[in-house]
C-alpha cells in the first residue's frame, strides 16, 4: 500500500467490482439529486460490499479528495496572496482574465458567474458545497456500514478512524467557508449560522436547517476523538494519499487554533512533532534528476517527494488553477515578504528580475508542485509538519501575550527557529532573538503566510485574525484599472450558499450579502 502511486490509487478507486461502483453510484447521485430530499432513497436490488477490504476501496473513491480533483478552488482567488496582472499586450488576452475575476473581485455570486463563463471546463464544478458534501456522504456509507463488514478490528478500526477524519476535515472546511469564524468579535459561534450536518446515509425526507458554528465545531472535535480511539492505538501509517493518526492529530491542532484553544493546539501539535518531526531542509533540495525525455523534474514542496508530507490530496487546480495562471500570480506585498536570503524566495516561486516586465506580466508565480517539462505531476494540497511547528509557535506567542510570561514566548522562537534552519544556509541563517509578545505573534503570522502561501491557509487565516480589509486591483492594460475593496468584517468573507444548494432545501438561509466598493 505504501508505494502505491496516484495513479494506481485512481485505478483503484474506479476498479472495484460491480457491488461496490453500483452503491457508489446511487449514493452519490441521492446526495445531490432531488429537490426534496438530501439524500435520495437507495434501491434494495444493489448489491453492497461486504469485506472491510471493499469498504477501504470504497472509501478512496467516494471519500477522499483524489477522487474529485476539486475542492473550492475559487477561493485561491480572495486573499491577499494573489493579484491580477494586465497582460503586456492585448494579444496575450484569455478568457482567465474574466472568469477569474468574480471571485477576485468578492462578487456574491461569483460561483453562478464562474461556472456560467466555462471557468473549469472539465465539467468538475467549483461548487465547493456540493464538492464536500458529496465526500461527506461517502464518509457516512463507511461509518454506518463498516463496522459490520468482514474483516480484522485493526482493519475496521483504520477504516473507520480515516472516516472520521475525513468528516471532520470537510465540516471544519465548510464551517469556514459557509459560517463567520468561530472568534469573530461581532457575535458568538452560537449564534452564528454554520452549515447543516448530515451524519448518516439513510434515507431521509426532511430538509436540514443549519446548525450553528458552535454545533459544527463541537461534532468536529467529537469526530476526531473518535478517529483517535480508532487510529491511535495500532499508529498504522506509511501511505500519504491515506489520512491516519498524525493527520487526524494535525487537524486537531488546526481546529484548535482557529477556536483559541492555545493549550490544544500545543498538545496535538506536540503528538505530530513526536512522530513525524521532519522538515525539508531547502538547503539539500536542488533538483538532481530528470525525466527520460531530459526535462528537469523539480522536486514538490507539495506531496510525494517532501519528507514533511503527512498527508496529499486533491489537484494543483485547488490552490493555483491552470485556467488563470497566465492572468493571476502572487501579489507584491506577498514577495516583499521574504527576506533575500531566504531559500523560498529561489524555491517555492519563480521570479523575473523587473527589467522583465516590458515583455512578461506576471514575475512571480509560485512554483511547489512537482514539474517535469511544463506538466505539474503532483498532488495540488498537503498537511505538512511545518504546520505542526507553527501552529505551536503562534500558540505559544498567544499565551505570552496573555501571561507575559516570557518561557512561552521562547518556546515559540525555538519552533521558529527551527523552521527557519531549515529555509536558510547555514550562514545565512540567524536565529531569532527575544522579540516582545505582540511582534512575536506578527512574526509568527507572517511566517505562516511566507511557509504556506497557494496551500489553501490564507483566506482562512485571514479571517480568523479579524477579517482585515483587503484591496484587489483588475485591468486589461496597465493604464486603465479597477479596484476592489473588501472591508474589514465583510459580509463577503462568508460566502453565499449556491443556489442550487438553496432550491434543494428550502430551510437554508442564506448568508448576508453587500456589494464590495469598486473604484476607478
Amino acid at each position: 500500500m505504501a508505494n502505491r502511486t496516484i495513479k494506481q490509487y485512481k485505478w483503484a478507486a474506479a476498479a472495484g467490482n460491480c457491488r461496490m461502483r453500483m452503491l457508489m453510484t446511487v449514493l452519490l447521485l441521492a446526495s445531490l439529486s432531488s429537490c426534496k430530499k438530501f439524500l435520495q432513497e437507495r434501491s434494495q436490488s444493489d448489491f453492497t460490499p461486504k469485506s472491510t477490504t471493499s469498504f477501504s476501496e470504497l472509501l478512496m473513491g467516494t471519500a477522499y479528495p483524489l477522487s474529485t480533483g476539486r475542492l473550492h478552488q475559487a477561493i485561491c482567488l480572495m486573499d491577499d496572496d494573489v493579484q491580477e496582472y494586465p497582460p503586456v499586450t492585448q494579444g496575450d488576452v484569455g478568457d482567465g482574465y474574466e472568469q477569474g475575476l468574480p471571485a477576485y473581485a468578492w462578487q456574491p455570486d461569483f460561483f453562478e458567474r464562474m461556472e456560467a463563463s466555462g471557468f473549469d471546463p472539465s465539467g468538475i464544478t467549483i461548487d465547493g458545497y456540493k464538492n464536500y458534501y458529496k465526500l461527506i456522504t461517502g464518509t457516512n456509507i463507511a461509518l454506518q456500514y463498516g463496522p459490520e463488514s468482514e474483516g480484522t478490528r485493526a482493519d475496521k478500526d483504520y477504516l473507520l478512524g480515516q472516516a472520521y477524519t475525513l468528516r471532520a476535515f470537510y465540516y471544519f472546511q465548510l464551517v469556514n467557508l459557509y459560517g463567520r469564524p468561530y472568534n469573530d468579535s461581532t457575535t458568538t459561534p452560537e449564534k452564528s449560522p454554520g452549515v447543516p450536518l448530515i451524519l448518516t446515509a439513510n434515507v431521509s425526507d426532511s430538509m436540514p436547517r443549519r446548525h450553528s458554528v458552535q454545533q459544527v465545531y463541537r461534532q468536529v472535535h467529537s469526530d476526531l476523538q473518535q478517529a483517535f480511539q480508532m487510529l491511535d492505538a495500532e499508529k498504522r501509517t506509511g501511505d500519504i494519499f491515506r489520512v491516519d493518526h498524525i493527520a487526524a492529530h494535525l487537524l486537531a491542532s488546526r481546529v484548535a487554533l482557529y477556536m483559541c484553544d492555545w493549550d490544544s493546539v500545543i498538545r496535538h501539535a506536540d503528538y505530530v512533532i513526536q512522530y513525524h518531526p521532519q522538515l525539508m531542509n531547502l538547503n539539500d533540495w536542488f533538483p538532481r534528476k530528470t525525466d527520460p525525455s531530459g526535462n528537469p523534474a523539480f522536486l514538490p514542496i507539495i506531496g510525494v517527494g517532501n519528507r514533511e508530507t503527512i498527508w496529499t490530496y486533491s489537484s494543483s487546480n485547488e490552490t493555483y488553477p491552470l485556467k488563470i495562471a497566465y492572468a493571476y500570480g502572487m501579489s507584491k506585498d506577498l514577495v516583499s515578504q521574504f527576506e533575500p536570503t531566504d531559500l523560498r524566495a529561489q524555491i517555492y516561486f519563480t521570479t523575473a528580475p523587473p527589467i522583465f516586465e516590458q515583455w512578461i506580466s506576471i514575475l512571480s508565480q509560485p512554483a511547489k508542485w512537482e514539474i517535469i517539462g511544463t506538466i505539474i505531476t503532483t498532488t495540488g494540497c498537503a498537511f505538512r509538519s511545518s504546520e505542526a511547528y507553527l501552529n505551536r509557535a503562534e500558540a505559544y506567542a498567544q499565551k505570552y501575550l496573555l501571561t507575559g510570561d516570557a518561557s512561552f514566548g521562547q518556546k515559540a522562537m525555538e519552533d521558529l527557529n527551527t523552521l527557519r534552519k531549515n529555509r536558510f544556509s547555514a550562514a545565512d541563517f540567524q536565529p531569532l532573538q527575544a522579540i516582545p509578545a505582540d511582534s512575536l505573534l506578527q512574526f509568527c503570522r507572517q511566517e505562516r503566510r511566507r511557509e504556506f502561501f497557494f496551500e489553501g491557509h490564507r483566506w482562512f487565516d485571514l479571517r480568523r485574525y479579524g477579517m482585515p480589509s483587503i484591496t484587489h486591483t483588475y485591468g486589461m492594460t496597465k493604464t486603465s484599472q479597477r479596484t476592489f475593496t473588501l472591508q474589514a468584517h465583510d459580509p463577503q468573507y462568508t460566502l453565499q450558499i449556491p443556489p442550487t444548494a438553496i432550491l434543494m432545501n428550502q430551510n437554508l438561509i442564506q448568508n448576508p450579502a453587500a456589494p464590495v466598493r469598486e473604484s476607478h
